[in-house]
């Protein structure tokens, strides 16, 4: 209806024209930026020494745990890599790095078990055709154990009981015994009066008693068994598992044995009390499966579908304690080790309450995984194994090396109102005075990750503070932080706190206010033709409008249309139209559910076009598609008048709508 509105009125709403009142002296028409949703905060933080107009955003503790997608004040965060977040709460250093290799067991070995033995760290391999055994002193110097093993090709377990290691192995052929002790001096055969068995998986001791596993080929399954005699005899608690089902893990949780029997891709966890076995729970799809006790309760962490999961036993209920949920993390089940009261596997440590970003090493894309603390009395670490190619290594902590880079990343920040734009302003951050060759530098991201800005590095020496200003006119909903801590290895930089500063914006929607005028027989623009709807029909169409909540298009006073010559992608700058005569020389156009914001236009053509403006997405057209700047509205707070007159009529109304953009 261009033609017609264009000739015969001021504005359309929901497909009626209308007057503005005093056409042509003086049209009652008001147009402005919607109000910001919500309230202004009429106070400022002042704990943040800020008392401008910018509201400030803190983050001053990481004690939370991570894998919050959304920014809470509760002290959480998203991912990161390389931090130390529990050493001391509130202040995050580089985590320590490994040392060089303590020992190369050699191509074609991977690890297979280990155990502290009379001050020493006995590892056992697994091997194609014949394992190894050695061990570490405290010094970290090996010792290989001469085994004169024959077709021993795995090292399962281990554990220590009454003075003695005793070791579960795997042969290849042969009659080589697969339950072996050590004692120090010599290995000893342990199977005592229990069949032989091609392949022992479990030991694990509960005070003086040994509870092993073995595969009992007859039943083509695993056998669970104790010994109370250093494996002189042995008595047999579960005399068969079934097919393909194995007793691979177990663990002592103050006299109780709970263990794991594998059934790919299920994983069942059973608690043992002397003869008296119960499956507790069973995994449908847990691989990967590995158990641990601490703090008197029982963990199995595995993967399900790709993704981690760890569970909590407390002898009474089981509960998932971590599940990932963040795309990208490089987290996996692995051995969990205490080391100074904390619980760590590969990429993770838990507190007890929350879980952290840990320890990821590599050799090239093999992952370097813990398995034991061991040292001196003051020289406790976490031991890695990894295999630098294919040869199996074993590496240890260095307390007195860190990595060189590490970071942290916010979840997505959106204040109190997520749906408002904001003006971001200044990142202020604090830190331990730096030294020499230690910085600090603070990047975000208003795409969700998908690219990151640098705002500022701090890299002054004996400096404890610094403020970055974000580039003028940095908008955006939302925003996520990344603070990156960078040194030469041999020491750390420790960063406290951030404060970002931001402004929130006015809405980028429109709002109207506007008086109609809806008496009879109104003369129209072209001073001849008579509005056909009495006063009373054209009042009712708005008040119905309001009513009914109803989204309307609403063309205003420079309302022009054309259609696309020719179909459009979601790329083009150079929009080709069959006429541009009707519309501005810059502005803003509509097609379909995509806005564009052009800055320039020749006779059918709009230019320097900005595509999926206003919050919209830039989208395909096919040809003859209708281009225009209308809106869709809302019809709000309509109020009728009547003009002063010696006689009031209703017949001569006046009708005051706001008109909200959507």
């Amino acid at each position: 209806m261009a033609d017609y509105k264009k000739n015969l009125y001021n504005i359309s709403l929901a497909n009626q024209g209308y007057l503005l009142y005093g056409i042509p002296q003086k049209p009652a028409r008001k147009m402005e930026n919607a109000s910001i949703i919500g309230t202004h905060p009429t106070t400022i933080d002042l704990e943040y020494k800020d008392s401008s107009i910018f509201i400030p955003w803190a983050q001053t503790d990481w004690a939370g745990g991570f894998q919050f997608e959304k920014w809470t004040d509760n002290a959480g965060f998203k991912s990161g890599s390389g931090l130390e977040y529990i050493l001391k709460y509130g202040e995050l250093t580089l985590l320590n790095n490994i040392s060089s290799t303590v020992k190369e067991i050699g191509a074609g070995y991977t690890f297979g078990a280990s155990c502290i033995y009379n001050k020493t760290l006995l590892i056992g391999t697994k091997h194609a055709t014949l394992a190894t055994l050695g061990y570490l002193d405290d010094a970290d110097i090996w010792t290989a154990i001469t085994t004169g093993w024959t077709n021993i090709n795995y090292v399962n377990d281990m554990d220590e009981c009454m003075g003695k290691v005793f070791i579960a192995l795997k042969r290849i052929t042969g009659t080589e015994k697969c339950l072996q002790s050590w004692d120090g001096s010599a290995l000893a055969d342990a199977t005592g009066d229990a069949t032989d068995s091609s392949e022992w998986r479990m030991v694990v001791r509960i005070e003086d008693r040994i509870y092993a596993s073995n595969f009992d080929s007859t039943a083509n399954g695993d056998r669970l068994l104790y010994s109370d005699n250093s494996g002189t005899s042995w008595t047999i608690i579960i005399t068969k598992t079934g097919a393909n089902r194995q007793i691979t893990q177990g663990v002592d949780n103050f006299g109780t044995l709970y263990f794991l029997i594998e059934d790919f891709p299920r994983t069942e966890l059973w608690w043992c009390n002397d003869t008296t076995v119960t499956q507790i729970y069973r995994w449908e799809n847990l691989t990967n499966s590995k158990i641990s006790m601490w703090l008197g309760k029982v963990y199995v962490e595995g993967k399900e579908n790709g993704k981690l999961r760890k569970f909590e036993w407390n002898g009474a209920v089981l509960k998932t304690v971590f599940e990932e949920k963040i795309d990208n993390l490089d987290i996996d089940a692995s051995p969990m080790v205490i080391y100074k009261n904390n619980q760590y596997s590969y990429g993770l440590i838990f507190d007890g309450v929350y879980h952290f970003p840990s320890y990821i090493f590599k050799y090239g894309s093999n992952k370097i995984y813990p398995f034991v603390v061991f040292g001196g009395i003051t020289a406790q670490v976490p031991y890695f194994y990894g295999l630098d190619g294919t040869s199996l290594k074993i590496t240890k902590l260095n307390t007195a090396a860190y990595l060189t880079t590490g970071n942290t990343i916010t979840g997505k920040f959106n204040g109190q109102k997520p749906a408002v734009k904001k003006l971001w302003h200044s990142v202020d951050i604090t830190f331990k005075a730096l030294v020499s060759g230690q910085n600090l530098k603070v990047y975000y991201s208003t795409n969700d990750e998908a690219t990151w800005t640098l705002i500022g590095t701090a890299d002054t020496v004996g400096s404890r503070t610094a403020t970055f200003y974000f580039p003028s006119n940095t908008t955006s909903k939302r925003i996520q932080i990344k603070i990156e801590l960078n040194a030469g290895g041999s020491d750390t930089p420790t960063f406290y706190d951030f404060v970002v500063r931001y402004f929130y914006l006015a809405e980028e929607k429109y709002q109207w206010t506007l008086t109609l005028n809806c008496s009879d027989n109104l003369i129209l623009l072209d001073g001849k033709t008579r509005e056909p709807k009495r006063a009373v029909e054209l009042r009712n169409l708005l008040m119905l409008t309001d009513i009914q909540n109803d989204i309307v298009e609403f063309q205003d006073v420079d309302f022009a249309e054309t259609l696309l010559n020719g179909a459009l992608t979601a790329s083009a700058t150079t929009i080709t139209v069959y006429s541009t005569a009707e519309f501005p020389e810059q502005g803003r156009i509509k097609i379909e559910q995509e806005e564009i914001l052009y800055t320039g236009k020749t006779a059918t053509t709009f230019t320097g076009c900005t595509r999926g403006a206003r919050g919209t997405l830039a989208a395909a057209h096919t040809n003859n598609t209708v281009a225009s700047n209308s809106y869709k509205v809302l019809v709000q707070d309509v109020a009728e008048a009547n003009q002063v007159a010696p006689k009031a009529k209703v017949e001569e109304s006046l009708v005051s709508v706001s008109l909200l953009e959507v």
